[in-house]
């Protein structure tokens, strides 16, 4: 047991952590997987949300030009 507890000291870091998840009942090690997904997320939704909100932006340009043309292209002789 102290071989495990020094590996996992040595190896998490702030950056990096590790944790030990219990796998004896499937539902549970799920539902904490993925609590400890979403708490070290969290502080970067914000920075995402303004990173999708631009690209959300720039495809709606790209359709809006792709509509223009085959609007343009439609009507052309």
């Amino acid at each position: 047991m102290a071989a495990y507890e020094e590996a996992l000291t040595r190896c998490s870091t702030k950056y990096a952590p590790w944790y030990i998840i219990p796998a004896n009942r499937k539902w549970y090690r799920n539902l904490a997987i993925s609590e400890a997904l979403v708490e070290t997320l969290r502080p970067h939704r914000e920075e995402w949300q303004r990173a999708l909100d631009a690209m959300s932006q720039a495809r709606l340009a790209e359709l809006k030009t792709f509509r223009y043309k085959q609007t343009a292209s439609a009507t052309r002789p």
